[in-house]
This record gives structure tokens, sequence and C-alpha cells, in this order.
């Protein structure tokens, strides 16, 4: 069978791979290189080149367990380390580091009545989404599960609400309408058992390195990069025409989406069958976060001892991360930081880029279940992260599992990640 795979990130990349035991895949890719999100920089710095990576990095074998035996399938060589969160104002009169043992070391600050308070409020907090997690209840908003709980309003205002905002780097009153089973899954988890950290996953070189690990395992896969596919519309023969910006047109009998939803709504205005789907797409919103690679310290906690993993700058309305793997760029100051709201670029500036992220709300997760409702209709499948739980890479590996599922489910690579 022949089958057309639209998008390049996580999710068409993993499908191509599952999919192509069984089907002649050919892969578009409109961009230059293949990965989507998973988007390494090579930033030089003092003679000596260090991989950042701009868009998805985080993740654990706990919460991206098929993510990770991909990762382990293809032998991608790995590091884990503590993960640490350093929540600050930008005033720098508020420091609260997390968790409170770090490299064997008790950071005793963290233990003053009112920092004790807050770690016992921010436990209660995720002991009471234990439901939601269990239940995969996406219902309750931020605000409306927030609100519902026994907590000071001090650490509401002051702490939960920023520290959970710095992850999405959007207007607060727009976050606080996403669904709580989304923006607290992370946190739920992956939190720390006593007052030791929790050890994340990190991959060696950054997440291009599984993307082109991937690609390299590809054997009956037709990669065409810098294509950008333009008109979609069904043959008499019940399959494809696909057309790309420059003309040219191919014939499947099978269309995987792989794009975001906004993409793919767009491509399947021609689509008549589609109709239906485009509907349920048109639903999902999307907001753009601005992200730099630099070496600015001003966007990092006042004192260098203070400097973690993650680090919460909050101004009194915004929250925004810097991300400071230290082990990558052996100690330097090399950044990576959300900066939609700063009035100034940081400086040294290595790099800059922007990301297109679904806005995780009520209509994003009914969006959801009618786009799983009509997978496979008229020979046409959506691939990605927003077609099934929350928005991580996971969801993007398992978006094509399951279509892996329907369409080679012998797949000798399927029955892998599976276990």
């Amino acid at each position: 069978m022949r089958t057309a795979v639209i998008g390049s990130g996580g999710a068409g990349l993993s499908t191509a791979w599952l999919l192509e035991e069984a089907h002649e895949i050919i892969l578009f890719e409109k961009q230059p290189r293949l990965g989507g999100h998973a988007d390494t920089y090579q930033v030089e710095v003092e003679g000596q080149t260090f991989g950042i990576d701009g868009g998805f990095e985080f993740f654990s074998a706990e919460m991206f367990p098929t993510f990770s035996r991909l990762l382990n399938h293809l032998e991608v060589p790995l590091y884990r380390y503590p993960m640490s969160a350093t929540f600050y104002t930008t005033d720098h009169k508020r420091v609260t580091v997390l968790p409170p043992l770090r490299e064997g070391k008790i950071r005793w600050a963290s233990f003053w009545p009112g920092k004790v308070l807050e770690l016992l409020q921010f436990r209660h907090v995720l002991t009471r989404a234990k439901p939601l997690m269990e239940a995969r209840d996406m219902n309750a908003t931020v605000a409306q599960f927030i609100e519902s709980l026994f907590l000071t309003k001090r650490f509401k205002e002051e702490f939960l609400y920023p520290f959970l905002l710095a992850g999405w780097c959007l207007e607060p009153e727009e976050y606080q309408q996403f669904m709580a089973y989304d923006v607290l899954r992370y946190a739920y988890m992956h939190q720390p058992a006593g007052l030791a950290p929790f050890y994340w996953l990190d991959i060696v070189g950054g997440t291009q390195t599984y993307i082109q690990a991937v690609a390299s395992d590809l054997k009956r896969t037709t990669i065409h990069l810098e294509t950008e596919i333009t008109g979609l519309t069904r043959t008499r023969a019940g399959g494809y025409e696909v057309t790309d910006k420059q003309g040219n047109q191919w014939e499947f009998d099978q269309v995987v989406l792989a794009t975001n939803a906004f993409e793919a709504s767009q491509l399947l205005a021609g689509v008549e069958e589609a109709t239906v789907l485009r509907q349920a797409l048109e639903q999902i919103d999307y907001f753009q976060t601005h992200i730099a690679i630099h070496g600015d310290t001003r966007l990092m906690p006042a004192r260098p001892q203070d400097w973690s993993v993650v680090n919460i700058r909050y101004d009194g309305r915004y929250a925004s991360n810097s991300i400071w793997k230290y082990w990558r760029m052996d100690k330097r100051p090399i950044f990576k930081s959300w900066v939609s709201y700063e009035a100034e670029l940081p400086d040294p500036l290595y790099a800059q880029t922007s990301y297109w992220h679904p806005k995780v709300n009520a209509a994003y997760f009914a969006s959801q279940k009618l786009v799983q409702a009509q997978q496979g209709h008229h020979n046409l499948w959506l691939a990605g992260m927003y077609t099934y739980d929350v928005d991580c890479h996971e969801s993007a590996i398992l978006s094509g599992v399951k279509i892996a599922q329907q369409l080679a489910p012998g797949s000798v690579r399927l029955q892998k990640l599976l276990v």
C-alpha cells in the first residue's frame, strides 16, 4: 500500500518508521530539516560547540514509556539527571529552591516556616490531583480545580499560579482556562519522594540525535525535504492526490496528516468527505511562544548558587522559564529562555526561534474526541500530540502507534513499542 505522511515531527517520523514494514511510505516535510519541535541548535561558545534544544526536551520513563522504548530500541544515548527548580521574583526579593535536598546537601533556607508551608500546600495540590489523573478527567479548568482547594490566597496568587504558568508563557487569564489534567500532569507524574529530587532523562547531544537515529533506520521510506504540500483531493479510486507548492503531484492509497491541527484543517479544505473532521480541527486554537538561547544572566536568579535546571522568573503578572542544563555546556552560562514578554532580548543572543502550541482548553479536548472517532475514515489519518491525551511528545509517538495498530498490526517494530 502506498501511503503519504505529511510532516516529520515526532508523530510523522514515528508513523513512517512503524508503517514502512507494510507500506511504501513517502514522507513530506516543508522545512529543510526533520523533527518539528525536536529542534537542536548548535551553539559555539569559547571555541566549543554545544547542542541546545530550542523546543521539546524534558521527559522521563514514567510519563514517556513508549518514547523511552523507542529510544532504547534505537540505542539512543541518554543522560539521567536530578530535576531542580528555582522560583524567584524579578526583583530577586523572593527565591524558592526545590527540592530542599541537592547533591546530598540540604538547603536550610527551604525550611523557613513560609517555605515549608508552600511545600506542604504544593504537595496537597498534587495529592488532590490524583483522582483527575487516574480518571483522565478533562472537565475541570486550572482555576476551577485550584479554587476548589483549601489553600492560602498568597500561595495561590504568588506561587502556584505563576509556577504553573511559566511552562506555558501566555496571558494568565487564558492559561487558567486550560484543563487542570493537562497542566498538572508533569508535576503530578514527577513529584519527588521526600526531600530528594526526581530523576529525568536527557538525550545526549539533543533531541536531533533521536530524530537522526529514526531517520537512519528508515528502510522503505522516501523523504522529501523542503516540500510544502498545498493540496489534497480524492481520486476516483478512493485514494488521494497530493500536490506540492511547485505543482508536483503524487497519488496515494492512504494519507497521514502529521502537521498541527491548523495546518491539517487547511489541507482538508478540498476534501468534502472530511467536513466533520475539519470542523473538529478548527476548534483547536494555538498561541506562539518565543524562545531565546543566550548567555544573559539577567534572566536567571541573582546568585549562581540558586541556579537550577528550571528557573522560573515572575514579574507580578507574567511567569517564564529559563532552562540551564549545566551538564551539556560544562557549567557554562548558556540558557534557553521563554522571552515572549521580555522588553528586550537577552545579550549575548546565540539563537532565537518561535513555536506554535495548542491551547489545552475545553475545546481542545472536545476536538480530540471527535478526531479519534474520525480516524481512518476515507483512508485519512491524523498524527500528532493533539490527537491523544496531554500535549507532550509521548502523545505524539502514541498517535503513530495507534495508526500502526490499524494499518500495520503485524509490524515487528510496533510490537517493540507495545512491550
